[in-house]
C-alpha cells in the first residue's frame, strides 16, 4: 500500500511531460501538421488521378432495381459495358461500342422511346429469359 502511494506521488501532470521538454501544445500542434500535409497531399492525388485517369473509364449511369440491385453502364476506353451488380457477383449483360452507345442515347433525347434500361433491353433482360427456357421441371424422385 505505502508502495503504491509513493509511486502515485511520483508520477504527477507536472512529470510527465516536464522532463522532457514536450509540451500537450507542442503534441497536438504535431498532430494537426501531420494530418494538414496529409489532407494537402490527398487532394493532390486526387487532381492528379482526375487529369489522368478519368479518361479512360468512367460510370455513364447506374440504374436502381431494388436492394443492393442495380444496372451500371460503364465506359472502358472505346466500349460500353452494361453490367448487373448484386450482392457477391457481376454479370456482364451487354457489350457495344461507346459510338453505338452515344448513337442511341441521341435517338432516345428526340423519339418517345422508354426511358432508363427498357431501351436498351426492350425485350426484358437477357438473364431472366435464359433462365426461363432453360429451366426444366425436377425430375419426381419419389415415385421411382
Amino acid at each position: 500500500m505505502l508502495w503504491s502511494t509513493s509511486l502515485l506521488a511520483a508520477v504527477t501532470a507536472d512529470t510527465t511531460f516536464g522532463g522532457s521538454g514536450i509540451s500537450w501544445w507542442q503534441t497536438v500542434g504535431g498532430l494537426l501538421a501531420v494530418f494538414g500535409l496529409l489532407m494537402v497531399s490527398m487532394k493532390f492525388l486526387g487532381k492528379l488521378n482526375r487529369r489522368n485517369g478519368g479518361a479512360e473509364a468512367n460510370v455513364l449511369t447506374v440504374w436502381p432495381l431494388g436492394p443492393k440491385r442495380e444496372i451500371q453502364v460503364l465506359r472502358l476506353g472505346d466500349d460500353v459495358h452494361y453490367i448487373y451488380r448484386h450482392e457477391n457477383a457481376m454479370v456482364l449483360l451487354k457489350q457495344e461500342p461507346l459510338a453505338e452507345f452515344e448513337r442511341t442515347r441521341n435517338q432516345a433525347g428526340t423519339d418517345t422511346e422508354p426511358q432508363g434500361w427498357k431501351r436498351f433491353f426492350p425485350n426484358g433482360l437477357p438473364f431472366a429469359m435464359s433462365a426461363a427456357k432453360s429451366a426444366a421441371p425436377a425430375p419426381d424422385l419419389t415415385s421411382s
